[in-house]
């Protein structure tokens, strides 16, 4: 799989399988991290085992760089469906959002809002981070929204299909005594 692509464009590394919530690295040995497409499959219990386990692994002032789908807009989404499906003067009960519990194949268990995954970072740790926006595109280039969804505060929480989060291991914590 992996090392093969990494072998034939010649880059250094290894890619290794692991368990998220026990890595088998030493502590402060990364430069980044990249998790894509991978915490709406995990429990929230798993989420704050591998939270923790990155900020383990990741260098001081190192970043960790998280896209996953952006549980608002899927329920946006849904909403927009299942009205849809009323004015065509069908069941809306027939329109859900794919893979989640209650569906056949539920491999999303795991996701998340734009707030939640802030609170896990930060009890992980990585108290300071940012969030970037895609623009929404789903009918096509669109000005209106395009600003809508990356630059309107709210709006562009529920019209941002994925979250992406850039969140910092601290160089220092400071202490504040009592």
């Amino acid at each position: 799989g992996a090392n093969v692509w990494l072998e034939r464009f010649k880059l250094s590394g290894s890619a290794v399988c692991g368990d998220a919530t026990e890595l088998a690295f030493r502590s402060n040995v990364f430069d980044g991290v990249i998790s894509s497409d991978f915490f709406e499959h995990i429990t929230d219990e798993q989420k704050r085992s591998a939270l923790e386990e990155i900020y383990r692994v990741l260098k001081p002032g190192r970043p960790l760089v998280i896209k996953t789908p952006n549980l608002q807009y899927l329920r946006l989404s849904l909403c927009y469906k299942r009205a849809r499906e009323i004015l065509r003067l069908k069941s809306p009960r027939r329109i859900t959002i794919p893979h989640t519990p209650g569906e056949e194949d539920p491999q999303h268990i795991g996701l998340t809002t734009r707030w939640r995954l802030a609170r896990q970072l930060a009890q992980a740790g990585f108290l300071n981070h940012r969030r970037a926006y895609a623009p929404f595109r789903r009918f096509g280039l669109s000005a209106l929204f395009e600003v809508a969804s990356t630059e309107i505060p709210i709006l562009r929480d529920w019209l941002c299909e994925d979250l992406f989060f850039i969140a910092m291991k601290p160089v220092v914590l400071s202490y504040f005594p009592d």
